[in-house]
């Protein structure tokens, strides 16, 4: 019997025996309880969940304790109907479920004596009484009515609490102190992730999102892949009416602020149009949703080196579609087609501060999907859910000069990035199937989830050459202080073909204990083979969760749990193991410039390589937490969770050949440097995060606050963060991403005269600074190496900032500092939208002014770390300065 096979089969003992939880990736489920006026449970009521936008119905019966579940609601507006021959009918006509949501309401029927229905006010409760995930959702309506940075969904994932943005597009959050690729993206349930760096593959249009969920910690075991963040999004559909809207947003330097650092207001010009549309082919049947978004943006980055200052225009432009098909095909079955396209150029990426305009690249990715859900309603305690995707995907990266070398200096960057450039398409099939049953007060759910990633791409490493450089001053043949101190280059092939497999298979049971309380238990396998790595197989992933209404009263809950969390193996990874590994890679100690070899190491250079770690254990976290969540007005609620996440077996890069002091002669002086890609890194986290959410009549309101803090041996897979080559685990310290305090507050309010205002606040503390020597003395091609701290200085302070709180370290000794020991600037930004709706008949027209950083507060970037840098201790660039976008949007 094949080894995949037995795991199932393992799986549905176990769920049958003890019970193994439920939780619904693209949906919501409501569960409650029905009485008559004397509190005796109502066994064989109706009930009755259906959406009158759709006509989609959802329908079950009350057990012999009055209880009812239902699964598989669609996020959306639904009317609740419960009904009994001999009492009154009860509706609640406008109810709404989320994505995720567990939601419980509670009917009280009384004896009619005539035929009558009673329609009962009052949405779903704002507390989830059998939920122990931690997590947030934002809604459509926030999507709509909040200040959205460059219309990029994703970014309003920080107004969940333990969530802090990473920079970059691809990946803009994470959470838990995690490296890079530690996160998952779900679009309509399956994967969007690009599997090069566990990236997101494509970002959805605001207008075309339903809501998504921001899964923090404590997911079921039916998500996975992840060690860290979740984010699950759903997009619209279609209903019985036709809606639509087209919308134009403008933007450009007029009323925009200047940089503080910029030489002149800078040249901007953003202009981003679409609209969507969805309707009914066959009303209550059959039904169509479609959007498009076109941005044309030209902006500039500002250079600031000794040997180039300048502001560089950076164009950019993208086309991004949706189409969506739902069909109910009969009762009972539910088909769901899609597909998207994304197709976003940059040109002279990575250009500004040190960066100079050699070092920027034309960047593109794409991404085509098409994706099929066929739902299919077993019974009344039975349900299936079938999903398909194919995607093709991929980055496309070139430079102006792709055959100069990489010039790396303390105060610039010139030539070209090191890795460019490169090609690198993904073709990925997946098929994710679930299957739901309820057999009392067990909620059982069992599924798997096969994904393959092939990769036939380009990447030009260290090709010509990399110079490192620990000065400034321009070079002179004549005054040896002004070469190079290290060179480095790969020889050998620049194709590759990658093959990544992932398997995984899950059964989880949410379990009705007692009334208020509602123990999660639930274990998932998970399996990679990749191309060239060696990984363990035995992935079991056990996860726990109590969720307890102490009251019963459906206002409080006390929730916690323990999970283990396995994190996917990206491509970047092999890139390493393999590609790499069958290079010849060249690094020679004080070479000659610009030949590398007329000085040094001439003539006779060893040759360096990289390898895997033979059953290297698959990257992990270990996750507890417990907290409290209370309404405490009508539509006001408050929550508080402590969450300890553990990362171990994290991939880093160890080195193997290490260099010796007091020569610094590696320990095979025959060899150059072996660098082993090694599950051996640990992280550690450990946050309080403090949730409140308010809905009121003319609007709402949330605040989330994390006090956190995080450490990590390595930030990301791909670097040596060690100064020394013997201990590995000296660069344990504070991650780059590591905030002590932040605040994000968010509201929208109807003000007189209809005029709608969305606001976001951003409140954080410094992150941390490495602060380096700049120099190489332990000759090993890196630049880690840091100095001592003189007695007296305090670590974390303005004295990190001075040069004369440091000392250099002896010759064959290592510094005494820690890795990321300063401390950055704080930050904070407040982002506004006012919009004023017009009604012109059937039409709404909408006009919009957004406006990011409205007080234009200079948030002063992280101040340069490295010692032979002439602005050591400033910070030479700032985040954005004041920008205003002005919007229409039409609406039918």
């Amino acid at each position: 019997m094949p080894a995949r096979l037995r795991i199932i089969l393992v799986l549905m003992v176990l769920a049958v025996s003890s019970g193994l939880a439920i939780a619904q990736t693209t949906t919501a489920s409501l569960r409650g309880t029905v009485k008559d006026a004397s509190n005796a449970v109502l066994p064989g009521v109706t009930v009755t969940v259906r959406s009158p936008e759709t006509g989609f119905t959802r329908t079950a019966a009350t057990d012999a304790k009055g209880d009812f579940y239902i699964t598989f609601i669609p996020p959306g507006r639904y009317s609740v109907t419960v009904e009994i021959q001999a009492f009154q009918t009860e509706t609640k006509p406008d109810v709404r479920f989320e994505i995720g949501q567990e939601a419980s309401l509670d009917f009280v029927m009384k004896i009619a004596s005539v035929a009558e229905t009673v329609t009962v006010t009052g949405d779903a409760p704002l507390v989830e009484t059998t939920k122990t995930t931690v997590d947030n959702v934002i809604r459509r309506e926030q999507l709509d009515e909040l200040p959205i940075a460059g219309r990029n969904a994703s970014n309003l994932a920080m107004l969940a609490p333990g969530i802090v943005p990473r920079g970059s597009t691809e990946e803009p959050v994470t959470s838990e102190g995690q490296p890079r690729g530690s996160g998952q993206a779900l679009l309509d349930g399956v994967s969007n992730n690009l599997a090069l760096l566990n990236s997101i593959r494509s970002n959805a249009p605001p207008d075309s999102v339903e809501e998504f969920q921001v899964l923090t910690s404590q997911y079921a075991a039916e998500f996975g892949n992840a060690s860290g963040i979740v984010l699950n999004t759903i997009t619209r559909s279609g209903t019985n009416q036709v809606h639509g809207r087209v919308y134009y947003f403008h933007r450009d330097q007029a009323l925009d602020a200047r940089n503080a650092f910029a030489l002149t207001k800078a040249s901007l010009e953003q202009k981003q149009g679409g609209g969507w549309l969805g309707g009914p082919i066959i009303k209550n049947r059959t039904h169509y949703f479609g959007s498009l978004e076109l941005t044309r943006r030209l902006q500039y980055a500002t250079v600031n080196t000794p040997i180039e200052k300048s502001d560089v225009p950076q164009p950019f432009t993208n086309n991004n579609a949706l189409v969506k098909i739902t069909h109910q095909i009969n009762n009972t079955n539910r088909l769901t087609g899609r597909f998207s396209m994304d197709h976003p150029l940059q040109k002279k990426q990575g250009v500004g501060g040190l960066n100079t305009t050699s070092w920027g690249i034309d960047y593109l990715t794409w991404d085509y999907a098409y994706v099929g859900t066929l739902s299919t309603i077993l019974s009344d305690r039975a349900l299936n859910e079938l999903r398909f995707q194919y995607s093709d995907a991929g980055i496309d990266i070139q430079v102006d000069q792709p055959n100069s070398f990489t010039i790396n200096r303390p105060g610039s960057y010139s030539g070209k990035p090191s890795n460019q450039p490169q090609r690198i398409p993904e073709i990925r099939y997946q098929i994710v199937d679930n299957f739901s049953y309820e057999r009392g007060d067990h909620h059982l759910k069992f599924g798997f989830d096969y994904s393959r990633v092939t990769s036939d791409g380009y990447l030009y490493q260290n090709n010509p050459g990399v110079f490192q450089f620990s000065t400034d001053r321009p070079f002179d043949s004549n005054d040896l202080s002004t070469y190079p101190i290290s060179f480095q280059k790969n020889e050998g092939g620049v194709t590759f073909r990658f093959v990544g497999t992932t398997f995984s298979a899950f059964g989880q049971d949410a379990w009705r204990v007692g009334r208020g309380f509602t123990l999660n238990m639930g274990v998932r396998y998970d399996s990679y083979v990749v191309t060239g790595t060696d990984m363990q197989k035995t992935n079991f992933a056990p996860r726990v969760g109590f969720a307890w209404d102490p009251f019963g009263s459906g206002k409080t809950t006390v929730r916690g749990g323990f999970g283990m969390f396995y994190n996917s193996i990206m491509f970047n990874v092999p890139i390493f193991t393999s590609f790499f590994a069958s290079q010849s890679t060249i690094l020679i100690n004080n070479p000659g410039y610009p030949d590398p070899y007329s000085r040094g190491a001439a003539g006779n250079v060893p040759v360096s390589t990289y390898q895997a770690q033979g059953n290297a254990p698959v990257p992990r976290t270990y996750n507890t937490t417990i907290g409290i969540q209370r309404e405490i007005a009508t539509g006001l609620s408050v929550g508080a969770d402590y969450v300890n996440s553990r990362g171990r077996d994290l991939i880093r890069i160890v080195e193997m050949n290490p260099t010796l002091p007091p020569t610094f002669a590696r320990l095979d002086p025959t060899r150059g440097f072996i660098r082993e890609l090694q599950s051996t890194g640990y992280s550690n986290y450990q946050a309080l995060l403090v949730g409140v959410k308010g809905r009121f009549s003319r609007g709402q309101l949330s605040l989330a606050y994390t006090l956190s803090t995080a450490k990590t041996t390595n930030e990301a897979e791909n670097g040596l963060t060690s100064q020394d080559d013997r201990a590995p685990n000296d660069s344990y310290g504070y991650t780059n991403m590591d905030e002590r305090h932040r605040l994000v507050m968010q509201g929208s309010y109807t003000l007189p005269w209809g005029i709608q205002a969305g606001a976001v606040v951003m409140v954080r503390s410094g992150r941390p600074v490495n602060i380096t020597l700049g120099t190489d003395p332990n000759k090993n091609g890196v630049t880690n190496e840091r100095p001592n701290l003189v007695s007296g200085a305090q670590l974390g302070t303005d004295d990190m900032t001075k040069l004369s709180n440091f000392s250099i370290p002896s010759t064959g000794v290592f510094g005494d500092l820690p890795r990321n020991a300063g401390r950055g600037p704080g930050w904070w930004e407040l982002d506004l939208r006012l919009s004023k709706v017009f009604q012109l008949q059937k039409m709404r027209l909408e006009v919009l002014a957004e406006a990011f950083n409205v007080d234009n507060h200079v948030n002063l970037n992280s101040w340069i770390g490295n010692m032979r840098n002439a602005n050591f201790g400033k910070s030479i660039t700032a985040d954005i300065a004041r920008q205003v976008q002005l919007g229409l949007r039409v609406g039918f």
